[in-house]
């Protein structure tokens, strides 16, 4: 199995429309958590979801679904923050209910989960906390761990905050939708940060100590991967999009399908593949409801920058269809600027080329589409990864504040200084 790590004009850096952990012994660090953090059980006759576990965030105000299969029971009854709901199980021996809407918790030490099957088998989840969830997904940018950045030490030491939550997903690329995936939940602190995005990590901080809701930030990233690969594939509003691109003055050129805006340019392997990301580690979420998404992805698409576009179109559509929100909020980080200007394989487009039409396919989704935010590189280069990342989750945390939260800031961002090159940064 191959692990894999959503325009108020307060801030000038951002505007919008109202990997597996490094390491071996982060490795070994995380499978242990994995093995203390799993549900006390009688026995294992009860199996939930995998987001399921001890330590988890259930998004705050909205009906939350609950489900797994009992085996050789005929009900099941979940308790859960003075709730009671029963269930009955299906020929499958699969079962669903919903509890909620929940307010946000304060304490870490949230509520116990107990889930009690007819035949006497009892499963406990401990310490569940409510409060808001956001996926944080792409490529390289977000999947670069806080470990691996130039102020790890400092970030890692200070990392004390019990009620934000991390879960990265275990999957794997997949030919069909799932609906199920592996990983665990952990409270972040100074053993569990390091191997997390230091995007998200430095977004939920920031979040949370402006907001004092719990976050809860689940890592859905894959190095060096292609748009199309985390897409579902559309057979709906695929007429709708490009009307929409149509009527758009500074539209890119179009594609026509899904599958010419994926054009195979040699990456054969399963995680290329069009949807196989989508299937494998998102379509597993998409039946629990969160806040918003963070997506920071692009330099895969060098060589298909033309429909880059419809295809950023195609994927916000997309997922929004799937978790039936159709305003689920987006944060996307803007493509970066060149620093060369070499040709990209056999297109015949330069790099800058590529990455312009990129950022300009950016912008016009962020006008074309609602709630959709676009931050800004502004004051940055590409070439600045170690310090830029913890930089970009404070900016998408600035527009999730003042577009999401409504919440006036008093200290936006600045921008970063250039520092040493690395050849890690995308």
């Amino acid at each position: 199995m191959k692990h894999a790590p959503t325009r108020h004009g307060c801030c000038k850096y951002f505007s919008c429309r109202t990997t597996p952990p490094a390491g071996c012994l982060s490795l070994a660090i995380v499978v242990c958590v994995a093995f203390l953090c799993m549900p006390r059980s009688c026995n294992a006759g009860i199996q939930l979801h995998g987001l399921f576990g001890d330590l988890m965030m259930l998004q705050r105000d909205v009906s939350v679904p609950v489900k797994g299969t009992a085996a050789g029971s005929t009900s099941v009854q979940v308790e859960f923050a003075g709730q009671k709901r029963t269930v009955e199980v299906d020929s499958n021996g699969s079962w669903q209910l919903v509890i909620g809407p929940l307010k946000a918790t304060t304490d870490p030490a949230g509520y116990e989960m107990r889930v009690r099957a007819s035949n006497g088998d009892t499963l406990v989840l401990k310490r569940i906390v409510v409060g808001d969830v956001w996926v944080c997904s792409g490529d390289t940018g977000m999947a670069f761990p806080v470990l691996k950045t130039k102020q790890a030490t400092k970030t890692t030491e200070s990392a004390n905050y019990p009620n934000i939550r991390f879960f990265s997903v275990w999957g794997a690329a997949q030919a069909q939708p799932t609906s199920q995936c592996g990983g665990v939940w952990t409270q972040c602190n100074p053993g569990t940060v390091e191997a997390f995005s230091a995007v998200g990590y430095t977004f939920g901080r920031r979040v949370y100590e402006k907001t004092h809701i719990p976050i809860g930030l689940i890592r859905n990233a894959w190095d060096n991967t292609r748009i199309s690969a985390w897409t579902p594939v559309v057979t709906e509003d695929i007429e709708d999009i490009q009307a929409r691109q149509a009527q758009d003055e500074r539209a890119t050129p179009k594609a026509d399908s899904f599958e010419a805006a994926s054009v195979n340019d040699g990456h054969d392997s399963p995680q290329h593949r069009p949807a196989a990301l989508y299937n494998g580690l998102i379509a597993p979420l998409t039946g629990f409801p969160v806040k918003g998404v963070l997506w920071y992805q692009g330099v895969a698409d060098l060589a298909n920058s033309h429909s880059y576009q419809f295809s950023l179109v195609v994927l916000i559509t997309g997922w929004r269809n799937a978790w039936a929100a159709p305003r689920l909020p987006f944060g996307i980080v803007e493509m970066y600027p060149p620093q060369h200007n070499t040709r990209i394989g056999t297109t015949g487009v330069t790099d800058e080329e590529s990455r312009k039409a990129i950022r300009n396919a950016q912008r016009n989704v962020q006008q074309m589409l609602p709630d959709v935010g676009l931050v800004r590189v502004t004051g940055l280069t590409r070439d600045t990864a170690v310090a830029n990342y913890e930089i970009i989750g404070d900016r998408l945390a600035d527009w999730a504040l003042a577009d999401v939260y409504h919440t006036e800031l008093s200290d936006p961002q600045p921008a970063g200084k250039s520092v040493t090159a690395s050849p890690d940064f995308h």
